[in-house]
């Protein structure tokens, strides 16, 4: 029992340590360019606050054990790296697709876009950089690594899942996001197990976030109608179950470790 309190409290303390550092940055931010400029530019407030959990966690890992070494280490190979960049890619489309599809309330959707952090100001490769690369980064090594396997040494496996994954979807808000990250915590910690390998993960992620522009391109030059969306999102879940088919055949790249 002491042991699983110490691992949740550990886990609890990572993630509001995650918010603690955006909240800070948030005020920096604020302070320096006035809290208008500072809600412009959400993903620069990302951005800086990744970057700085990034090199905190790489750091706390030389000196911890904070989630075994290898996990980060190695080559995923081309064609798992593929695979995991199609899968990402594929996932997202297809969930925006279905979401067009459904019947929710324009003040619904008035909140849930105003939650996303796309276009929010600032300079594209700022927004591009923060979103598709520093905070996939960030997010994969403190959920998949660092929560993770500090539950996982206390809880059996899957109760460890589904906290890590539930704490993932708590850091992303409003409650569609809350439900669609549940879901994409779930992929994503089972791609890292399977491969043993956040490479993996940070792929798919990477990918995910990244296709949010492709999605805007793809609408527009096929259509936005009923008929489009149910292409794009059939089309997607074709890919889908042939990427998850592919990493079923894959090894792990770590086996037995």
């Amino acid at each position: 029992m002491e042991q699983k309190g110490r691992a949740v409290l550990f886990a609890l303390g990572a993630f509001f340590l995650m918010a603690f550092v955006q909240s800070l940055c948030s005020s920096l931010i604020a302070d320096f360019s006035g809290v208008q400029a500072a809600g412009q530019q959400r993903a620069l407030t990302l951005g800086v606050a990744a970057l700085i959990l990034i090199a905190a966690i790489l750091a706390g890992e030389k000196a911890l054990p904070l989630f075994p070494r290898q996990w980060i280490g190695g080559r995923l190979g081309v064609p798992l790296t593929v695979c995991c960049f199609v899968f990402g890619a594929a996932a997202n489309l297809t969930l925006a697709s279905i979401l067009s599809l459904m019947p929710f309330s324009q003040e619904f959707l008035t909140e849930y876009m105003q939650a996303v952090p796309l276009g929010k100001g600032g300079a594209a490769w700022v927004e591009l950089t923060a979103l598709c690369l520093l905070a996939p980064i960030m997010e994969e090594l403190l959920f998949r690594g660092v929560i993770l396997h500090s539950l996982a040494q206390a809880f059996p496996l899957q109760a460890a899942v589904l906290m890590e994954c539930l704490l993932f979807a708590w850091g992303h808000g409003q409650i569609l996001w809350f439900l669609y990250a549940l879901a994409m915590g779930l992929t994503l910690t089972l791609i890292a197990w399977k491969t043993r390998s956040l490479r993996a993960s940070i792929a798919f992620h990477i990918a995910f976030n990244a296709a949010n522009y492709l999605q805007p391109l793809l609408t527009a030059g096929v259509g936005d109608g009923p008929a489009a969306l149910l292409g794009i999102a059939a089309a997607g879940l074709v890919l889908c179950a042939a990427a998850v088919y592919m990493l079923c055949r894959v090894p792990s790249l770590s086996a037995g470790k």
